[in-house]
């Protein structure tokens, strides 16, 4: 029933009935109507229903819309649908919902998206997301949101992806930050 839904319908639901979707029929909603949902239908989402959300439908969520996510519906995106998200949706995320994004979430990020991270979201990423990091993305990262990293993030960072970071995105670190760095970050 929702494969012949519009951007217009959608953007008329109630969000209340959004906890009804499951899954399959997140997954039967044809891209160009995700950009009809809104922040607080978003925010309605069951967790469950999440992980039907694919790629080209990630990318048509209107940017507005992405602070609607909390930590337990961004954990429940399929590191494919990731793929989808640009820099403008990625900046529109709450913080508080970055912890959500684990290590096969972050791997699948396009580098291009990694400008649209700014500090405080950063700084609400779990540690043990580094690990899915590349050297690409890092060295996409926005110079003022790399002092959102703390030491754990440092310390979880693979090392060979220092080699990304800039002179810019070095200088932007928080100094307290720097004692997670080991011998082996420094050897790439």
């Amino acid at each position: 029933a929702v494969k012949g839904l519009g951007k217009d319908q959608v953007a008329a639901f109630d969000a209340n009935a959004m906890a009804g979707f499951g899954k399959d029929q997140m997954a039967a909603f044809d891209p160009t109507a995700m950009a009809g949902f809104g922040k607080d239908q978003v925010a309605a989402f069951d967790s469950n229903a999440i992980g039907g959300i694919g790629k080209d439908q990630m990318a048509a969520f209107d940017p507005n819309a992405m602070a609607g996510f909390g930590k337990d519906q961004v954990a429940a995106f399929d590191p494919n649908a990731v793929k989808g998200l640009g820099k403008e949706q990625v900046a529109a995320f709450d913080a508080t919902a970055m912890a959500g994004f684990g290590k096969d979430q972050m791997a699948a990020f396009d580098p291009t998206a990694m400008a649209g991270f700014g500090k405080e979201q950063v700084a609400g990423l779990a540690p043990t997301a580094m690990a899915g990091l590349g050297k690409d993305q890092v060295a996409a990262f926005d110079p003022t949101a790399m002092g959102g990293f703390g030491k754990d993030h440092l310390a979880a960072f693979d090392p060979t992806v220092m080699s990304g970071l800039g002179k810019d995105q070095v200088a932007g670190f928080d100094p307290t930050a720097m004692a997670g760095l080991g011998k082996d970050h420094f050897k790439s």
